[in-house]
Formats: structure tokens, sequence, C-alpha cells
């Protein structure tokens, strides 16, 4: 029995994002295919608009990254002008609606773990990424973690193609802007804000072997290359 959740998954690669970048820009890749565009030519978010728009019209994006202080508040308010709902989510407050990240190491861990076989095949993907969840809490260096990051061609070919984005988003980046761009990048760079974890390497660490022995090793490798 395979968790009705798990099957999404079973083509899933585990390269992260360095690998994404390299899947997206070959040629007659799914993502050139979805968007209808090289993603060197338009955000892909655009591109995703421009498709629907064909058949919806008057599609509109909403941009998280300019609403950090209050997403659902800033959706309700100034996307939708929905004015209760505005009232309602400003008196919340903030703290309860800030925008979280969505937990993309766990999910990797959760994806190489089912897909080596050391999971049992009724638990859930949500069970598995809190027993995740749980465990990378209580180890306080994450230093210690192995990472997959993009290659320094890779870093260039996104800082060029972020560039281009701004300017074809927001119209003319004048020096100051292009100045604070790079800047931030490089920043980003540094923090290793572009790598995640190799998840591969880490569910064969010694410290993660108490995770996975604590649900149930099944007996069948999963290969998503060989499922393809």
């Amino acid at each position: 029995m395979i968790a009705p959740d798990w099957g999404y998954i079973l083509y899933s690669p585990l390269e992260g994002f360095a690998g994404f970048l390299d899947d997206m820009r070959k040629a007659g890749s799914s993502y050139i295919r979805d968007w209808g565009h090289l993603p060197d030519e338009i955000h892909p978010t655009q591109a995703v608009a421009y498709r629907l728009n064909k058949s919806f019209g008057n599609v509109s994006v909403f941009n998280i990254h300019t609403r950090r202080e209050n997403l659902m508040a800033s959706f309700y308010c100034d996307f939708m002008v929905m004015n209760e709902s505005c009232t309602f989510r400003k008196r919340i407050g903030t703290s309860i609606h800030a925008e979280k990240a969505v937990g993309y190491d766990d999910y990797l861990l959760a994806v190489a773990a089912y897909n080596e076989g050391i999971l049992n095949d009724a638990l859930s993907l949500e069970n598995v990424k809190i027993a995740i969840k749980i465990h990378r809490h209580k180890v306080e260096d994450e230093s210690k973690y192995f990472r997959k990051c993009p290659s320094k061609e890779q870093e260039r070919w996104l800082l060029e193609s972020s560039i281009k984005y701004e300017s074809l988003i927001f119209g003319h980046v004048n020096n100051e802007t292009l100045h604070e761009h790079r800047a931030a990048f490089r920043t980003a760079s540094v923090e290793n804000t572009f790598c995640t974890v190799d998840a591969t390497r880490m569910i064969e660490d010694e410290a993660w072997e108490r995770v996975w022995a604590s649900h149930l090793r099944s007996r069948t490798k999963r290969n998503y290359k060989d499922m393809k």
C-alpha cells in the first residue's frame, strides 16, 4: 500500500535548486513547454500569466516578495480590495499571518528517504516531514548539513537573468537600483540562500539514522530515474 500523498513525488529529482536551474534551461524541458518561453526571455511567472490570459483573460500577478509584513492583509486590501476581509486581517495582526518558509529541505529529505526504500509505504508524506522537522530543530548547528549549491556559472546566469526580469517587470533599472540588486544577490550567495540540502548524502548520515529507524524500513528501493 502506498499512502496517497506520495503518488505525485515518485518522479521528483533530488538535485534541489541547482538541479532545477539546469533542468529549466535544457532544450525541450517540461518547464519551457509549460511556460511557452525560454527562461531567459521573460520571468516564468509572467510566462504562465500570459498563457492563462489566453483562456481566462485579466490574469493578475500578486507579488508576495514586496508584502512580507502581512501577506494575507495585503492580498485582501491591495489586490482584491475586499474591505471587510482587509479590516479583519489587519486587526488580527502580522505575527500570525506573516509569510513563512515552506520547508523545501524537509521535503527533499522525505522524498530521498522514500525513493531509497527506507520508509514504510503506509506512512504519509506529511508525517515524515513532521518527523524530519522535529529532528531538525534538535540539531543546533545546521552547518553540519550536507548542501548542494549552484555553480559559479549558474549563479552568473541567475544574476543576469534576475536583472533582466527586473527591467522587464518594473521598466528602466537605474544604476542605483542595479547596484542594490547586485549587492543583495552577493549577500544571498554568501549566506548560501541558493543552496538546498544534499538529500542523498543526508539520509546516509549517522545523525539521521534515528529518524529512519523510527519509521519502519521497507524492503523496496525506488529510483525516480527508472520510473520515467
